[in-house]
């Protein structure tokens, strides 16, 4: 698939909430738990930077909030 600059090196962009192999090596070290956490988490309140530091620390990945929003982008809307 060709990347933004239409060569294939380029970078693509995701469709919201594909899984990518990040994602799905933090569920894994999350024991599946990732979706669950990321909406309990935000029904308490807490902001997308906590829960990305919470994420990136219990799974051992780094992950940005940025890149967390992304991938629940229908839960921000919701909120």
């Amino acid at each position: 698939m060709p990347g933004l600059c239409g060569k294939p090196h380029c970078v693509t962009l995701l469709d919201v909430g594909e899984e990518t192999p990040k994602r799905q090596l933090i569920d894994i070290r999350l024991g599946g738990r990732l979706d669950q956490l990321v909406e309990d988490r935000r029904r308490a309140g807490a902001s997308w930077r906590k829960i990305a530091h919470e994420i990136s620390k219990a799974s051992k990945v780094s992950i940005s909030f940025e890149t967390l929003r992304d991938w629940f982008a229908d839960l921000e809307r919701a909120a």
